[in-house]
């Protein structure tokens, strides 16, 4: 019938020892290069919503500010840590922030630089309460 071989080759230790190095780097500078295009396309939306856009580069404290944004209790936030699937609500309830709907909030949990980018550089209004507005209104109020 048919006849298979098999050959296999193993890596030595100083072809790894000169590997290593090179995938290290070569990961570090493409975490370091997704950061970035990451913070480029998300940064707006933070600013939209009343924070500074820095707060996009922070894990953890951008997801935060998301929540504080689509005014969803912070508890949700915590139990999003350990159960990455509600985020789905944060972004369905960010999208409705920017007058989308629930289909683009879904979008969101799956493409969500992509989608913020639109958010953020589109022509979409933020319509939720936030800090910038609360500030210029007591400002008002005041004078």
């Amino acid at each position: 019938m048919y006849t298979y071989s098999y050959t296999t080759t193993t890596v030595s230790e100083p072809d790894m020892a000169a590997i290593l190095p090179g995938l290290l780097i070569g990961g570090l500078i493409g975490l370091a290069f997704g950061l970035v295009i990451n913070y480029v396309l998300t940064h707006k939306v933070y600013e939209k919503g009343g924070y500074p856009g820095w707060a996009a580069l922070i894990p953890l404290y951008n997801t935060y500010v998301l929540y504080k944004m689509s005014d969803i209790n912070i508890g949700l936030f915590v139990l999003s840590i350990f159960l990455p699937i509600v985020n789905i609500y944060l972004y369905i309830e960010l999208a409705k922030k920017f007058g989308q709907g629930v289909a683009f909030g879904v979008l969101t949990f799956f493409f969500a630089p992509i989608c913020l980018a639109i958010l953020g550089y589109g022509n979409y209004t933020f319509e939720g309460k936030n800090k910038e507005t609360k500030s210029r209104a007591d400002a008002k109020t005041n004078a």
